[in-house]
């Protein structure tokens, strides 16, 4: 009786995914990195629940969509080779294990009872149009446009001894990064109204030195005068677009609205594609597969602001790792 009574009553009732204190400490990090000030705004908390759980949500499915971590071990031709796409050479990659500072910050701080850690490599992949010799049955043609793919800025990102703590930091940096673009995008809307106020004050200054020095012209006349309707066109355009981004009393709220409509469409500003790529040992793109060229296939996290990064989860044994980062 007493489970059907529960039964009854828990239907329609929503659980909430996540523990109401990580949803509350998630807030707080969401004024932390955006703009402490938003505290200040009745009932924040409650404007950025919806927001802030949506976007742990988008995260979360970020992260558990990564393929599983490939098993890297420098001493095999086959996890070797399976990098070396990402490297100009074998000895440009273990200088990048050598000198990573979240690798070496981990091995120093840490004694994983594990014998291996996993990571995310993460880097930029650039590609630009080059002009090289292409052979075409028995004939050699010279400037065909070719594209070039390289891969720089590699880094490993979130070491962890399990998979799971790899993976809970991973969520954090995705979420921290959807911070950075809303407290960017706050940036510029208080520069752009500092701009506008400047601009504004310049104006009105212009305006008042005009109708000193015409003082005896009647409003219409002066406005009349080509120069002053110039500047009066201008003001109220100033002021057309400062009344658009808000009073000055109002722009806290402002800074919030941008924040809850990141963090409400995360999944605009940033997201996961996969790639199929060709490329040969040059690394050039090709349109198929020869005995010379592979096929990849690349997961890529893309953001707003236009940035493409190749991610890859690895897992490295300790002992190397250490030998590599004395």
């Amino acid at each position: 009786m007493l489970k059907l009574l529960k039964s009854i009553l828990g239907r329609g009732v929503k659980k909430e995914k996540y523990p109401e204190a990580m949803v509350t400490d998630a807030i707080e990090r969401v004024a932390e990195k955006t703009d402490p000030w938003l505290r200040s705004v009745s009932d924040y908390r409650y404007k950025l629940r919806q927001s802030v759980i949506i976007s742990l949500e988008h995260v979360e499915g970020l992260v558990n969509r990564l393929p599983p971590p490939l098993s890297i071990t420098f001493d095999s031709n086959e996890s070797c080779s399976a990098l070396a796409v990402f490297f100009t050479n074998r000895e440009e990659m273990l200088k990048k294990f050598q000198n990573d500072r979240e690798l070496a910050g981990y091995l120093r701080d840490h004694e994983p009872a594990s014998k291996q850690i996993t990571a995310l490599l993460m880097m930029e992949k650039m590609e630009k149009t080059i002009f090289g010799a292409e052979l075409s049955g028995d004939v050699v043609a010279r400037d065909v446009p070719q594209t070039s793919v390289t891969f720089q800025n590699q880094q490993f990102l979130a070491p962890a001894e399990s998979k799971k703590e790899t993976r809970r930091r991973l969520e954090k940096r995705a979420f921290d990064h959807l911070l950075k673009l809303a407290q960017r995008q706050i940036t510029t809307a208080k520069s752009t109204r500092k701009d506008l106020e400047r601009r504004q004050t310049l104006l009105q200054a212009k305006l008042t030195v005009l109708q000193r020095e015409n003082e005896d012209l009647t409003d219409a006349e002066l406005e009349g005068m080509p120069n002053v309707a110039e500047i009066l066109a201008q003001l109220r355009q100033v002021e057309a677009q400062l009344k658009e981004l808000g009073g000055e009393d109002k722009m806290l709220n402002v800074y919030l609205d941008i924040t809850i409509k990141i963090l409400s469409h995360p999944e605009e500003h940033l997201w996961g594609t996969k790639q199929q790529i060709i490329l040969d040992q040059s690394g050039i793109k090709r349109a198929q597969t020869t005995e010379n060229s592979r096929e990849f296939v690349l997961q890529e996290l893309c953001n707003s602001e236009g940035r493409k990064w190749v991610t890859l989860l690895v897992t490295l044994h300790v002992d190397e790792l250490r030998n590599f980062c004395r």
